[in-house]
């Protein structure tokens, strides 16, 4: 392989992990946000402790299954394509978290939460392990495990102006 494709690549595949690294560092940072916040949520909308237990539960029995699924789409569609509309639509679920008004609304969001969130694992892995070669997958992936401590140190940083809506 010529030296300059080979350079490419592994400036590809090191741009590909720090945008997936950050990528889930905001979802972390997303989801920490909403429990933090679930008092003023559940204020705002009229939500019991039952409610938020419940649209909690809802989510993540949709989560679960969805990354069985989750396979089937990346085999079909491609990993790239999936990875691409989880991140955005995970994205637009976390700005339609703040119009919800309703409690039946707060319980479709999670639902839908749950299958979008659903299906960024597997295709981010896939994509780890096509662009990156055997010796260093192990690598990529403890690096895209940082994106969890990335968002749990920069959470208290970030919540003091946060506001739900």
């Amino acid at each position: 392989m010529d030296e300059a494709i080979r350079q490419s690549m592994f400036r590809f595949r090191y741009l590909l992990l720090a945008l997936l690294t950050l990528c889930f560092a905001i979802q972390i940072i997303d989801r920490a946000k909403t429990a933090v916040l679930l008092p003023f949520i559940s204020t705002d909308i009229g939500l019991t402790n039952w409610q938020i237990g419940i649209g909690m539960a809802i989510m993540m029995l949709f989560y679960g299954p969805t990354q069985a699924f989750a396979g089937w789409l990346c085999d079909k569609f491609g990993s790239r394509r999936i990875t691409i509309f989880s991140i955005a639509s995970w994205s637009a679920l976390t700005y339609w978290q703040g119009l919800i008004t309703s409690v039946d609304e707060w319980y479709f969001r999670q639902a839908l939460f749950g299958i979008l969130i659903g299906t960024e694992l597997i295709p981010t892995t896939r994509l780890l392990v096509r662009y990156f070669p055997p010796l260093q997958r192990a690598r990529a992936m403890s690096a895209l495990s940082l994106s969890w401590i990335i968002a749990q140190r920069l959470l208290p940083s970030l919540l003091p102006g946060c506001m739900w809506h």
